[in-house]
């Protein structure tokens, strides 16, 4: 081994070591580079009328999340132009063939967010790599019991306290569904060759918009809470939670305010 020591064959190995080791180090075996990924989940429209004409006051919101995952697929559902042209909502839009395509960021970690919390609640810091996105996942399950803030669920996935009136009648109520769905296919575009950080925004008034609570009974103490497991409105939140278009995926670079 001591031809390995002549200067004219040692130093070409250690350059060719050297590039090698700098190509593993920020980068994947694509040549992207390796980034941290920063999220932070707020809630809106927690006041509402809605479409079944009660007045909905929500108190109190909260949902397991994760993992988040982000791709560079196009989002499941659009509008088609002459959608557009006609006013057709995003929610009613005709979905399509989703094609997730490559993987660039995730956050594993899962998290008991409360949606109402001023200035939204962040996420545990995932990781990824460079690349632009068009689309995102997010799983819904119900927490483990061991999970920080787990009991706050009340066994569920998400759940929601609030009063809902009309005609005179109000009825103060929860629910806690319990939800195991992966939502695919979330609009999310974002420049993530920069660094920045995800906002998520999920639509409570849409949770809450179809719920009728006629049929509910009264408590059985005056002015106080009904649970509802069952009907009407316990599946309308059930059905509309997990709808990719209650979620609302926006890319803030650094330096930027908040949308």
């Amino acid at each position: 081994m001591r031809h390995l020591r002549h200067p004219a064959v040692f130093a070409p190995l250690l350059g060719a070591l050297a590039s090698l080791a700098a190509a593993h180090c920020g980068d994947d075996s694509t040549g992207r580079s390796r980034i941290t990924v920063d999220a932070l989940v707020r809630g809106t429209d927690p006041s509402l009328t809605t479409s079944t004409g009660w007045q909905v006051t929500i108190s109190e919101a909260r949902i397991v999340l994760g993992p988040l995952r982000w791709y560079e697929g196009a989002a499941l559902f659009g509008r088609s132009r002459f959608e557009r042209l006609i006013g057709v909502s995003v929610a009613y839009a005709h979905p399509g063939h989703y094609v997730a395509g490559e993987a660039l960021a995730d956050i594993t970690t899962r998290r008991v967010v409360d949606l109402l919390r001023p200035g939204g609640t962040p996420l545990p810091q995932g990781n990824g790599v460079t690349g632009l996105a068009q689309s995102a996942a997010i799983e819904l399950r119900p927490a483990e019991p061991a999970l920080a803030d787990a009991a706050s669920l009340h066994g569920g996935t998400l759940y929601l306290r609030g009063e809902a009136t009309r005609d005179g009648r109000s009825v103060r109520f929860d629910c806690a569904p319990e939800l195991t769905h992966s939502v695919q296919g979330i609009p999310a575009r974002g420049d993530m060759t920069t660094s920045g950080r995800w906002t998520i925004t999920i639509d409570l008034g849409a949770w809450i918009d179809r719920a009728d609570f006629s049929a509910v009974a009264d408590p059985a103490t005056p002015g106080g809470v009904v649970t509802i497991t069952e009907g009407q409105p316990f599946n309308a939140v059930t059905r509309t939670a997990p709808a990719a278009s209650g979620f609302s995926l926006a890319w803030v670079p650094a330096g930027a305010g908040a949308p």
